[in-house]
Parts: C-alpha cells; structure tokens; sequence
C-alpha cells in the first residue's frame, strides 16, 4: 500500500514541480511578492556578468524559498503529500490512516468535486444563515427558559445548558422540539389525554417552521444552486472541447457542413490540421531553442509568447476552411459563367428572331 501511494505522490511531483519550479526560477520577475521584490533588488546591485558567488548564492537562496513559499502553497501539493504520509502512518502506527485514501475518489471524479464544492462555493451565505439558526434557537431557549421552564423536567436549569439541550434535539427528536418535550412530559399526558395546551402548540409548531423547514431549506437550496451552477459550468466546458477547435474556435458543425467529403471533418481538423499538443510543442522547441539559432518566424512568435499575446494563433482561419471556400468560390464562378453563357444564347437566338422579322417586313 505504502509503494502504490508513493507512486502516485512520486508521479504527481514529476509532473507538478516543474512547473513550479519554472515558476520560482523565471528571469522575469512580478514585484508584488516579496521574495521577487528581493530578488530584483540584488539583480540591481551588480550586473548578471559580473556577479560574485556570494550574490549567486544568495539568489539561488532566495529563489529556492520562493519554490518551497509556491510548492507549499499549492492545495493539489499538499493533499498528495498528505496522500503519502497517511499511507506512510497507516502503515507504521494504525489502518484507521487508510481512511484518507478514500478522498482520492472526490479528487479524480469532476460531479463529486462539484458536491463538495456546492458546499464550500457558498460557505459565506452558509456561514450567515447558521448565525441565525443560532440566533433563533437562542431566541426560542429564552422563551422556554423564561415561560416553559416546568415543561423541561430539569433540563433547563442553567441557560447555557439549556441552549445546548435545545440545539441537540431539534434534530435528533422524532418532531423537533415540540416531540423532545412531549416525551418528557410523556407520563402527564397520559394522565390527562384530553388536556390541550395553546402555548406549547404555538412555540413548538412556530419554532419547527422556522427552524427545520425555513433555515434549513435555505441552507440546503444554497448548496442545490450552486451545484446547478457547477453542473452547467461542466457540461459547457465539456461542450466546448467536444464541439469547438481549441486553436481557431470555428464549431464542429462548420467542418461538418462545409467537408467536401468525410475525409476532411472536424476530427481530422482537430487531429491534423490544428492539433493542440502541436503548438505546446512548438512554445516549448522556442523557448529552448538558442536566440541565436532562431529564424524570422521563431524569433516573432517568441516575443509574442514572451509579452502573452497569443495573435499569432490562427483564430478563426482555417486552412480546411480555405480549401472549402476556394471550392465554392470556383463552383459559384463556373455557374455564373454557365449562366450568363445560356443568357448570352437566348440574347443570339432572339436576335435572330428580329433578323428574320426584318427580313419579311422588307419583302412585303
């Protein structure tokens, strides 16, 4: 157990800590963060050609904290590393720590991500309406402490104890608090059946409709929104990489309605034409690649990758789509010439029409 889950931390950091490492280690340097305000400070202090070792040193120091400041930062780092000690503890101490591997379901399933989210998305507005649940049921504890205290058997002698007697059995009680207190009044009831008791049917019936239906269905309707929410989010998102190119934007259905055959689609566009992983490769061959080694294009496209302006993509072109509109231009001119030539021979035998009606007329 304690191997396959260092294998998935190990996996994980290879594929995320390099990036991070790119990150703390890039020559362009932001001057919000303070380890880059620092950094840039020393830069300043001698150029990069003459630097000593001690500044090296100290740049390489700062760098390097600035990578464990980012490397910490990260939640998906730290759950992983948490993933490897639960295993590790697990392991050496009690299998009760195995239990932390079940979350790994919640972080690879996109819909489970959604329900814990719908949680957290709106925590603030969950946070404010328990406030008032609280403020309710302490509302309601005073009433009972103050006009119904005989009707709490004891319970209620102290406030502090009776609020929390009061929050336990809203929930837990068969009928709220209304059922709590019948049950321990339950040996007078049966003594007196028929009594009926307009104060006790006015607080508890008030304090459920408040409580258990109004509060707790704005709490459970803040999580069903958000979780809609999330759900269309997904499903646009999902929409968007099936139905659209994510080089040039144009829609599937234009591939498809425009294909001069089935050769020539959206797939083969995507796959072909536009492959995606084709120009990660290509940012990545320029920014590896020696300066001076770099051709017109290379050396334009890097300064416009460096300054984040992605223009050079071909949004919206398509060379498929070139190829497609050259056809129809050509098909639509050939029927234009077809056209005016069959206009062009109604014109002539019209013509010779008026010729021979000439003719005749000058017989007569």
């Amino acid at each position: 157990m304690v191997v396959c889950a260092m294998l998935v931390v190990v996996f994980f950091l290879c594929k995320k800590a390099p990036l991070i490492l790119q990150e703390a280690f890039k020559e362009k340097e932001d001057n919000e963060n303070s380890f880059e305000m620092t950094e840039k400070a020393v830069v300043q202090i001698e150029p990069k050609q003459q630097r000593s070792r001690t500044v090296r040193l100290g740049l390489f120091l700062i760098r390097s904290g600035k990578f464990l400041f980012l490397f910490l930062q990260n939640v998906e780092v730290l759950y992983y590393l948490l993933y490897g000690v639960a295993a590790i503890v697990g392991t050496l101490y009690h299998p009760f720590f195995f239990a932390f591997h079940l979350s790994a379901i919640v972080v690879r399933y996109p819909t489970m991500r959604n329900i814990v989210r719908s949680v957290w998305e709106p925590r603030v507005a969950i946070v404010l309406t328990l406030v008032l649940l609280f403020i309710v049921v302490y509302v309601f504890t005073l009433i009972g402490f103050t006009f119904l205290h005989d009707d709490y058997q004891g319970y209620c002698e102290e406030l502090w104890s009776c609020f929390l007697k009061v929050f336990d059995n809203t929930f837990k009680s068969n009928g709220g608090l209304g059922g709590w207190l019948d049950s321990l009044n339950k040996e007078d009831l049966d003594k007196f059946p028929g009594t009926f008791n307009e104060v006790r049917f006015v607080y508890d019936n008030i304090f459920n409709w408040l409580v258990v239906i109004v509060i707790i269905s704005i709490i459970a309707g803040l999580m069903i929104d958000m979780f809609g929410i999330l759900r269309e989010q997904e499903a646009e998102r999902k929409a968007d990489i099936e139905n659209f190119c994510f080089i040039c934007g144009l829609s599937k259905e234009i591939f498809e309605r425009r294909s001069v055959d089935h050769k020539s689609g959206f797939l083969k566009h995507i796959k072909c034409e536009h492959y995606m992983w084709n120009y990660v490769f290509f940012i990545a061959f320029i920014l590896q690649k020696k300066q001076n080694d770099l051709n017109g294009i290379e050396s334009y496209v890097l300064d416009m990758v460096k300054e984040g302006d992605m223009s050079w993509f071909p949004y919206q072109r398509a060379l498929a789509m070139k190829n497609v509109e050259d056809f129809e231009d050509e098909q639509q001119i050939r029927e234009n010439l077809e056209q005016i030539s069959r206009s062009l021979g109604s014109a002539g035998n019209q013509l010779k029409l008026v010729e021979r009606a000439l003719d005749n007329s000058r017989e007569l």
